[in-house]
């Protein structure tokens, strides 16, 4: 099980399943942020450092990216009308994600700005269905 990182408290009114995607969220922006602290650090050091943070970043980016992909998965078979605007963001924060490789940071922020606010309107959807008596529904 992903614990929620501190600072970043999950929706508890929401259902299991609403839960664990609002949690898949928090342990991939941990990532991400993981990777980008791993490659500023990296530039202050040598080139064995440099290497060392390199590859460090490269495993948060690929714990990221597998947890997107299972994100993307959940979407598809549960929600397909739902799951086509979100196909799109999530292909856009993968091809964020791989920018890595070449040492650029920007990008790697442009996915994390986007999974905030994704994070944010899905605990947001979340209370207000719980707060209107919905169904939970994912």
């Amino acid at each position: 099980m992903i614990d929620s990182p501190p600072g970043r408290p999950y929706c508890p009114d929401g259902n299991d399943a609403q839960d664990r995607i609002l949690l898949l969220y928090d342990a991939m922006l941990q990532h991400l942020q993981l990777a980008r602290n791993e490659m500023l650090e990296g530039t202050e050091g040598d080139a064995s450092g440099q290497r060392l943070a390199a590859q460090k970043a490269r495993r948060h980016v690929g714990q990221a990216r597998k947890i997107l992909a299972d994100l993307d998965r959940v979407m598809r078979t549960d929600r397909r009308e739902t799951a086509g605007n979100l196909v799109v963001l999530y292909q856009f924060v993968g091809q964020q994600m791989m920018s890595l490789r070449n040492g650029h940071l920007q990008p790697l922020g442009q996915a994390v700005d986007t999974l905030q606010g994704l994070r944010t309107a899905w605990a947001q959807a979340t209370r207000t269905a719980a707060w209107r008596g919905l169904p939970p529904q994912i």
